[in-house]
């Protein structure tokens, strides 16, 4: 993340935390698209767009998951339904809107998306038509989510993977896959407490819209800190009052995350550890520098987006907890 994206999202902070109605859906639609704005270019073009399709997709089918039937009415529901779809249709149509400078440009052709989305629907209808999951369905997405982070951690599987894919359809891969997923890492650990607290009857009933911005909120999602569920949820139905004393936390927070990772941690970058280094290090006491020096980078690059998160959090009338 730049710092002019975060000055972005520090202006979307300060304007959602002034709305007082429609607060929750407009930060629903804006942390859906900041996870294709944010999402890094991949060497398959279009998993810049699947992937974070993927984690709305993932999200809301968790949501059904672990929802009671009293939430689960499409009264309830459509507006934030109606807003994740909207949100994937936009970022896949600029194909055709071409704004290169915002958004990815290499995306599926239309039918496609409509198609899994009708797909997606179905599944979605299906599973809501259940009253009460057998705690086998908690067991089985809990594993597929671990199997899903595992893979992602294992480029070697992640390789066999994309050439038995490429075989299918007749190409080749060319050379090893490096896949980048925004935030899955923080959305696994999120899903994982919830299914688990459901099958445990810990976790309240809340509505998709509710569900999704807890799991995907922008302030944290690259970064965390995590939050449960219902505490987070507390803040949301009724935000913080900002008082003035608050602001001067708030800059604090920010401004000084801001120092920690763009000056602190990407000088340290300079001469941290790496596989250069390492070749070129003459001397044991050098080595224990470059150690050093990449762990404290690591450091002050995670203590850095965290006090920004916390920070813009805030903002938005939500208290985080420290990490």
């Amino acid at each position: 993340m730049s710092i002019s994206q975060l000055f972005i999202i520090a202006a979307f902070a300060f304007l959602i935390g002034q709305l007082k109605k429609g607060r929750i859906l407009t930060l629903l639609g804006v942390s859906a698209f900041m996870i294709y704005w944010l999402q890094s270019a991949q060497d398959q073009i279009t998993l810049t767009f699947w992937l974070p399709t993927a984690t709305l997709l993932i999200t809301a089918l968790a949501w059904l998951l672990t929802s009671t039937p009293e939430v689960r009415g499409w009264q309830q529901n459509l507006p934030a339904l109606a807003v994740l779809l909207g949100v994937i249709l936009f970022v896949d149509l600029n194909r055709y809107f071409q704004m290169e400078s915002i958004l990815i440009v290499e995306t599926p052709r239309p039918q496609w998306i409509i198609s899994i989305l009708v797909c997606f629907m179905a599944v979605a209808l299906l599973l809501a038509r259940w009253k009460e999951f057998p705690p086998v369905f908690f067991f089985l997405a809990a594993a597929g989510l671990m199997l899903l982070f595992i893979l992602i951690k294992m480029p070697a599987a992640l390789d066999s993977i994309f050439e038995g894919i490429g075989s299918l359809r007749g190409k080749e891969t060319s050379g090893s896959i490096s896949l980048s997923w925004l935030g899955f890492s923080y959305v696994s650990f999120r899903l994982l407490h919830t299914l688990f607290d459901r099958k445990a009857g810990r976790l309240p009933p809340v509505s998709l819209a509710e569900y999704v911005n807890y799991v995907i909120f922008f302030p944290s999602f690259t970064a965390g800190p995590i939050d449960r569920l219902e505490r987070f949820i507390r803040d949301l139905k009724e935000p913080l009052p900002i008082q003035s004393e608050d602001w001067i936390e708030i800059g604090r927070r920010f401004f000084f995350g801001c120092f920690k990772k763009f000056v602190v941690a990407d000088a340290l970058a300079w001469i941290a550890l790496n596989e250069d280094f390492a070749q070129q290090a003459n001397s044991v006491t050098w080595l224990w520098v470059l150690l050093y020096c990449y762990s404290l980078r690591i450091y002050f690059d995670f203590s850095g987006y965290t006090d920004i998160a916390i920070g813009l959090a805030r903002v938005l009338g939500v208290r985080r907890p420290n990490n």
